[in-house]
């Protein structure tokens, strides 16, 4: 808890002083303003439907009203709105340096230094669904997100703001997944079909980032068992085929036990290569919360504008 409270401590820290405290610091368009920019564009006016439909959704169907042009669009090439950099000392999992940059350069640059001086590094992409209080805009490049995701992505936004301004919860970010996740089940129901491939696919894709979720801990734990009681007479590329084997036996294991859950998200591609020590101790559990919210929504019936009904 102490390390978590000190990364999201640094995160925010990061964040006010990239961008300052009056707005996102992004410079955004209204979605009418984007559309006469991107007249001729059809993904980029695909996206902006979606942002529309989805808006409008949640309006009709749970209520959820949110101010005029809350969603607003982000022109440009970058591939997330931030980028997260993660750190530790060779043969270990802690403590862990975490950094947030505004651009990919700056992290990469970083990167290159922290190596030098013999850390282990992982960069990954950052997009929460709020920067300084403001909702967090819908960047240009997500138009080649498959359609779900992107549905996806404005449930979330539009989530966030409901839970943490309207509900004002201390655990809004993980509870806005939650019901972001639901409510683009249903829009994705009512939009397509029930039977449709799109929703199966991403039904299938929250299952697996799930088990996914439950199961990695384990993973973590081998290697953590690997240094902390490792034979002292061990060279360090001795303990590195060590933790090596044992990942590799993991992987074989996880495949074999669980081979249907490699085969619809990015999972399938986990452990080739195995990750570094900073790709470890970089993972977060985005479902830590779920079994909890997903009881209570079971004991809604399973749909969603009657759960919401509880939480208000």
């Amino acid at each position: 808890m102490k390390q978590l409270a000190r990364t999201l401590l640094l995160t925010c820290t990061v964040l006010a002083l990239a961008y300052g405290c009056s707005g996102t610091g992004f410079s955004t368009m209204s979605r009418e303003d984007a559309r006469k920019q991107y007249s001729s564009n059809n993904e980029v006016l695909g996206f902006l439907n979606i942002a529309d439909e989805a808006e409008q959704f949640c309006k009709t169907e749970y209520g959820i009203a949110t101010k005029p042009d809350i969603l607003r669009f982000l022109s440009g090439s970058g591939e997330a709105l931030f980028w997260k950099l993660t750190s530790v000392k060779p043969m270990s999992l802690e403590p862990v340096t975490t950094l947030v940059f505004s651009k990919k350069e700056a992290a990469l640059a970083k990167k290159t230094a922290l190596e030098q001086e013999g850390k282990e590094v992982f960069i990954t992409p950052y997009n929460p669904l709020a920067v300084n209080g403001k909702p967090a805009p819908l960047m240009e490049t997500w138009v080649s997100w498959p359609y779900e995701r992107k549905v996806e992505r404005v449930m979330q936004v539009l989530m966030y703001q409901f839970v943490s301004k309207t509900l004002k919860r201390k655990d809004s970010e993980p509870l806005a997944r939650f019901l972001a996740e639901k409510a683009t089940e249903e829009f994705l129901r009512k939009k397509l079909n029930p039977a449709s491939p799109i929703l199966a696919r991403y039904i299938s894709e929250q299952r697996d980032a799930r088990t996914f979720a439950v199961l990695f801990p384990d993973f973590t734990e081998r290697v953590r068992n690997v240094y902390q009681n490792k034979d002292p007479s061990l060279t360090p590329e001795a303990i590195q085929k060590t933790r090596t084997m044992l990942l590799t036996a993991w992987l074989a294991d996880y495949r074999l036990k669980y081979a249907d859950r490699f085969l619809t998200n990015n999972y399938v591609q986990f452990g080739n290569p195995i990750p570094n020590d900073a790709e470890i101790a970089a993972w977060e559990d985005d479902f830590a919360q779920w079994k909890t919210y997903n009881t209570a929504f079971m004991k809604a019936n399973e749909t969603l504008a009657a759960y919401l009904a509880t939480l208000k």
